[in-house]
């Protein structure tokens, strides 16, 4: 089902109402973190950014975050990512931080360099812990950005229409202006559950849920082992190397195992802590009751 919202910036002026936007019905806003400054001639922090988080949050409203991008090379997204992760530090984010996608000058450099640009902004804010994104209309982001490139970040799309003709996988649609109080502003349908999603995986300022602890498979007795391999273990998402490598456990450490599978004919443990899966085959004491 999908839920509504508002992308927001200063343009909707310093005294805009989130009260009233709540009031309204909307769950949702995303704010503009950046405008661009013609005397100085570089990017600066949207006036209202601040202040419209703080009082978007107040209204019990969800928040996401967007940057316009000016940028003309891939070196200048990649300025353009560390100012913004500067910026937005410091605060919790249900909806991704999107990286606007939309000048003109942008689109006349081609693909290469729209991938480039889009890679390079939202590599950064993955890397410092974000879930990031990317606003583009349905006309520019099927021909200057590639396909790999469209469905590897969460996709905002712009299409002022009753219908949004974009073929690709997108979580927003961008459809449309609205009024709240008076104010004009633009209109969201959200699609994908991204508060639950950017939760459970610890990003935008959240902390990771603590794993739960396993209970012993029926009919299965837990057994305590110990690291005997002296670079320590990986745990695994699962009972195999083809899982991802989701932490370790130290040389001589000693864990509770509360299931067993055999992947590959090595024998894997599932540790009581719900942290993953170790590999129990050479590696490890077993020291069962």
């Amino acid at each position: 089902m999908a839920v509504q919202g508002l992308d927001v910036s200063s343009i909707q002026g310093s005294k805009f109402d989130f009260n009233k936007v709540k009031a309204a019905g909307y769950d949702f806003v995303i704010l503009r973190i950046n405008t661009w400054d013609n005397t100085k001639h570089c990017n600066v922090k949207d006036p209202c950014f601040d202040s419209f988080y703080q009082k978007a949050v107040a209204a019990g409203l969800k928040v996401g975050a967007y940057w316009f991008s000016y940028a003309n090379t891939a070196d200048y997204a990649a300025t353009e990512a560390a100012l913004c992760i500067r910026w937005i530090k410091g605060k919790k984010y249900e909806y991704p931080i999107y990286f606007d996608l939309e000048r003109k000058e942008q689109f006349d450099q081609g693909t290469a360099f729209c991938d480039a640009a889009v890679k390079t902004f939202c590599s950064a804010l993955e890397n410092a812990g974000y879930f990031a994104g990317v606003y583009c209309s349905t006309f520019w982001h099927t021909h200057c950005v590639s396909k790999a490139v469209r469905e590897r970040y969460a996709c905002w799309i712009a299409e002022y229409a009753a219908k949004c003709h974009y073929t690709g996988p997108y979580g927003i649609w961008q459809n449309g202006l609205v009024y709240v109080n008076g104010i004009q502003v633009d209109h969201d349908y959200a699609y994908v559950d991204y508060p639950a999603l950017i939760k459970k995986k610890g990003l935008n300022g959240f902390s990771k849920p603590a794993a739960a602890a396993e209970t012993p498979s029926q009919g299965f007795k837990p057994y305590i082992v110990r690291i005997t391999y002296k670079s320590g273990l990986n745990i695994r998402s699962g009972p195999g190397v083809a899982y991802k490598i989701v932490g370790s456990v130290p040389y001589r450490g000693a864990y509770t195992i509360v299931r067993e599978q055999i992947t590959a004919g090595q024998t894997w443990g599932k540790l009581k802590s719900g942290a993953g899966w170790i590999c129990l085959t050479g590696f490890t004491e077993i020291h069962k009751r």
